[in-house]
């Protein structure tokens, strides 16, 4: 299934209106979602943990175009999560779990997500994630996050983030992104090999990391 209809499918699937709005402005605007579409074509993602899930749309667009067998995703917002089990109706291996991603058991799998989740995070927090999610994953480990090392962008999405914690709109206690350096280095450490590529909304400065297994 090519990217346009699934994303059609999987904001079709969101019974809440506000869910639906959301999931469906989020796949159409935010660039990760198409740019996880087309790795996945090249190299399907075979089993997927989506750890910090949120309401789901990433890893259901995955499955729904079969670029996924299976999908287990993981987030800290009981609303989002109901989102996300209510989308799921009808496929197959699929299912998403109330947890926090500090204390979840991140279960073997061929790919795992870390999808604008480690700036939420303390420095030895997100080691800790990395590394658990590093060592689950049987072929990759693909990290989207901020990068603080872009200038001007780099502020104005740290801002942004500033702003969506503060009002309650996205669960985090600190917006603390770090050098893309630092991450690399972790999951190079861990036998992985990482290459990076820009994947982010217009004077944003958000990076699509993609760690494969050596």
């Amino acid at each position: 299934m090519g990217f346009e209809e699934a994303a059609r499918d999987v904001a079709g699937r969101y019974r809440s209106r506000p869910a639906h709005y959301y999931v469906r402005s989020k796949l159409k605007i935010d660039p990760v979602s198409r740019a996880l579409h087309v790795l996945a074509e090249r190299e399907p993602f075979g089993s997927v943990v989506d750890v910090a899930c949120g309401r789901g749309q990433v890893g259901l667009l995955l499955r729904a175009s079969n670029l996924a067998t299976s999908l287990i995703g993981f987030d800290w917002d009981a609303g989002k999560v109901a989102n996300a089990n209510d989308a799921a109706g009808g496929l197959d291996d699929v299912r998403f779990e109330q947890g926090d991603v500090r204390e979840v058991v991140v279960p073997a799998a061929d790919t795992v997500l870390l999808i604008d989740i480690l700036h939420y995070l303390t420095r030895e927090e997100q080691d800790d994630l990395l590394m658990r999610c590093a060592r689950a994953a049987r072929k990759r480990v693909i990290v989207r996050d901020v990068d603080p090392d872009q200038g001007a962008s780099s502020m104005l999405t740290h801002g942004w983030e500033w702003v969506t914690t503060t009002l309650g709109y996205n669960r985090g206690a600190r917006v603390s992104p770090r050098s893309f350096a630092e991450i690399t280095a972790l999951l190079e450490g861990e036998d992985l090999h990482v290459s990076r590529e820009p994947c982010s909304a217009k004077a944003m400065s958000n990076v699509l990391l993609v760690a494969r297994r050596v």
